[in-house]
C-alpha cells in the first residue's frame, strides 16, 4: 500500500510556516509515508491558484498510485501524539475532514482514499469550478465548493477538530491550523516581511516573461497549467 502525505507552500510559505512544515515531514516519516512539499513553481502570482492546486494535486497522486493521500495547509502544526494514519486507513469511511471555526468542513486538512468515488468528487469540484456556490457554503477559494460537494457525501467522515483545529492551539494533541482566530498564535522565523518583499521581487522579475507567458490564461486553465508542472517536476 502506498501512502502520500503533502503540502503546497508557494510564494516563501515554506521559509513562513518551516515549523508546520518540518512536522509534516516528520509526521509522514513516523507513518511510512511518501512526503511532498511543492515550493515550485516559482511563477505563480494568483492566491486562489495557490488554495484550489490541492483538488488537482490529488487526482494526479492518485494517478501515480497511491492509494491514500493526506494533504495538509502549509499552515498547520503536527503534534507528536497526533493520531497515526492507520486509524483513518482502517476506517470504512473515504474521506475524512474536520469542522473549522465557521461549523462547516474546512479544506486545510483532507484524508482521502484512492476510490472511484473520491476520483470522481475530486473531479466534481474541478469540473463545477466556476459555478456559484449556495450562500450557506460560501468560503473562500476552492473551500466552498469542497463544502457544497464533500458535505453530502456518504463516503465522508467528519473528523474530531483535533485533526484540523482552527478556534484553539492544542498542542501535541492534535494538528493546529494556523488560520483564523488561531492565526494570531503563530510566531513566524525572523525577517519574514523581509524575506517576503524579497522573494516577491526577484521572482516577479526573474519570471516576468512567464507570468506575461500566462497572464491571459482563465483562472481555471491557470490551476490545470500549474498543476500538470508540478505532476512532470515532482512526481
Amino acid at each position: 500500500m502506498k501512502n502520500a502525505v503533502f503540502s503546497i507552500a508557494l510564494n516563501g510559505y515554506a521559509y513562513r510556516y518551516s515549523k508546520c512544515i518540518d512536522s509534516h515531514k516528520k509526521y509522514a516519516n513516523k507513518n511510512n509515508c511518501d512526503y511532498f512539499l511543492f515550493t515550485k513553481p516559482l511563477w505563480v502570482n494568483r492566491p486562489a491558484v495557490c488554495s484550489w492546486l490541492k483538488v488537482p494535486l490529488f487526482l494526479e497522486l492518485f494517478k501515480k498510485g497511491y492509494d491514500n493521500v493526506f494533504f495538509l495547509d502549509a499552515d498547520c502544526l503536527i503534534g507528536d501524539d497526533t493520531p497515526s494514519l492507520s486509524t483513518l486507513i482502517d476506517n470504512k469511511g473515504e474521506v475524512f475532514l474536520s469542522q473549522g471555526h465557521s461549523g462547516r468542513i474546512n479544506a486545510g486538512v483532507i484524508f482521502s482514499k484512492n476510490t472511484p468515488a473520491m476520483v470522481n468528487a475530486f473531479q466534481q469540484v474541478i469540473n463545477e469550478f466556476y459555478t456559484t456556490i449556495e450562500k450557506a457554503n460560501q468560503a473562500p477559494y476552492e473551500n466552498g465548493h469542497v463544502i457544497q460537494y464533500f458535505t453530502p457525501l456518504e463516503q465522508l467522515t467528519v473528523l474530531s477538530r483535533n485533526w484540523n483545529s482552527t478556534t484553539e492551539v492544542v498542542g501535541n494533541a492534535g494538528i493546529t491550523h494556523y488560520t483564523g482566530p488561531n492565526k494570531k498564535y503563530y510566531q513566524f522565523p525572523p525577517f519574514t516581511k523581509m524575506y517576503s518583499k524579497i522573494h516577491k521581487r526577484i521572482t516577479s522579475v526573474l519570471f516576468k516573461g512567464k507570468m506575461n507567458e500566462l497572464k491571459s490564461l482563465a483562472e481555471k486553465d491557470y490551476m490545470m497549467y500549474c498543476s500538470k508542472y508540478i505532476s512532470q517536476h515532482y512526481l
